[in-house]
């Protein structure tokens, strides 16, 4: 069973119009509802791929309650730990031409009562559900639950758990700290804890800097240039052709979503990566984020190049 991590969930709302018009009423041509959230796009990548998960989330609220309808309704298995407040959303408006704009919430501020209880209800979930591979996607709710973070993983690894941690600012800093298996920042991420990457070898010495400080496998996401990643004593890069791009939303979390699929399979970590491109491509050419498709995703796999270089 894969746990997945997502506290900061919300109630994904998109709205498509030919375009909106400033200072006017827009009529929308249609809208999307679906629950969201990093980790819960993760859940969504890995169930149409066909892996079993189960989420730990935090929700609040009438929105909260609707958001756990949406995901039983969807069969996304989840473990929700109700506080107060409401929570959050994210609202993206999508032109015709591609252009579009998102609103996000920021979400519940958790006491820290609130964030105790979260703490102890977690060994119960990955012991209670026989957690076998630990994904902790996230984005920060507030400072009270910064903690968490590297709690969860040392809770993992006690129990030999391997964990994937994709969070940011200072809860990715903490988290780093209790050395994950497997990390993706992306270049500014990365940046804000170690100093901008530049240079030519700026991703190389990224990569190593990571290694040395304790991640076995990491991985720097570099938007449109692909990722790059270290697998075992080879520096990899990888790219993808033959991709239109129409919307970058959820693309990093397909990424994580079609890697952690590898992973689960016993996959060599380089096509684990591979499986993982080839889910972000396929979420790229859609206007709705993590709705992949097991064949969509296969057809992708093609289109990814690995490009391997030996490690100094």
């Amino acid at each position: 069973m894969i746990g997945i991590v997502s506290l900061n969930s919300c109630l994904d709302k998109t709205f498509y119009a030919p375009a909106f018009a400033k200072n006017a009423v827009t009529k929308v041509n249609r809208t999307f509802v679906q629950a969201g959230g990093k980790g819960i796009n993760v859940a969504r990548v890995l169930g149409s791929l066909g892996a079993e998960t189960r989420l730990f989330t935090m929700l609040a609220g009438e929105q909260g309650r609707y958001v756990q309808t949406l995901l039983d309704e969807e069969g996304l298995n989840n473990e929700a730990v109700f506080v107060n407040g409401q929570t959050r959303m994210y609202l993206t408006f999508m032109e015709e031409n591609g252009n579009q704009i998102a609103v996000k919430e920021k979400g519940p501020s958790v006491t820290e009562a609130e964030a105790e209880t979260i703490r102890q209800g977690f060994p119960r979930f990955l012991d209670k559900q026989s957690i076998d591979f630990l994904c902790i996607s996230d984005t920060i709710v507030c400072d009270s639950l910064l903690s968490f973070y590297p709690f969860a993983i040392t809770e993992a690894k006690k129990r030999n758990i391997p964990v994937f941690f994709d969070c940011d600012g200072e809860a990715m800093r903490l988290g780093w700290e209790a050395k994950p298996d497997y990390v993706k920042p992306n270049e500014e991420e990365y940046g804000e804890v170690f100093g901008v990457i530049s240079g030519e070898n700026g991703i190389s010495k990224a990569l190593h800097h990571l290694w040395d400080f304790g991640i076995a496998h990491p991985l720097i996401s570099r938007g449109g240039n692909g990722v790059s990643f270290l697998s075992g004593d080879t520096e990899v890069h990888a790219i993808t052709h033959d991709t239109r791009l129409v919307s970058a939303v959820g693309c990093g979390d397909s990424f994580i979503g079609g890697t952690v699929y590898g992973l689960s399979k016993g996959l060599p970590f380089a096509e684990c990566v591979r499986w993982g491109s080839a889910a972000a491509a396929v979420n790229a050419e859609k206007t709705t984020a993590a709705r992949v498709e097991f064949a969509e995703v296969s057809a992708k796999l093609d289109k990814i190049e690995l490009l391997s270089e030996s490690r100094g």
